[in-house]
């Protein structure tokens, strides 16, 4: 089971008896599927950029420390084989990431949904500093220096997980 969308804005971190424990939060996109799709929104640069709290710019360093963490922690198995879907999936989920932001563009101008789907991004129906928050993020995302600053990534991760 994954969540689909653990982005770091979908973790709550609560203090209990000294120490910090996070809960995901906002799980109605959970399935059973690859790993390496919840490895991935939790340190694509559209992911942890997302969130005004959480906001932060991984280094490749940082990401390929993610990946070497999470590997012992699971079945050898499991390591091996997600270990040669890490990158694909990743490339995957950030294409299912901008794809919602292009859905949410032209959503977001339309207007309010007589539907009750929990799908309506209208502008009637979002508070305006969260609209202007999402509107701004996807506009980056979408830019041409949001994409390249995307695809930099892939290429530098390419070269250095698959020497390790």
């Amino acid at each position: 089971m994954i969540a689909f969308d653990g982005h770091p804005g979908n973790f709550v971190i609560a203090k209990e008896e000294a120490a910090e424990r996070a809960y995901l939060v906002d799980l109605e996109k959970c399935r059973y599927s690859y790993p390496s799709f919840d490895l991935a929104h939790a340190t694509l640069y559209t992911s942890t950029t997302w969130d005004v709290d959480s906001h932060t710019v991984l280094t490749l360093g940082d990401v390929e420390d993610m990946y070497r963490t999470w590997e012992p922690q699971v079945d050898a198995t499991l390591s091996q084989d997600a270990k040669h879907w890490h990158l694909p999936l990743r490339r995957a989920m950030w294409l299912w990431s901008i794809t919602w932001c292009a859905k949410w563009r032209v959503a977001s101008q339309a207007g309010k949904s007589a539907s009750q789907d929990g799908e309506d991004w209208s502008a009637q129906n979002v508070e305006s500093t969260l609209a202007a928050h999402v509107r701004e993020r996807v506009d980056h995302y979408l830019s041409e220096s949001g994409v390249n600053w995307v695809l930099a990534e892939f290429e530098a991760l390419e070269k250095h997980l698959h020497r390790s």
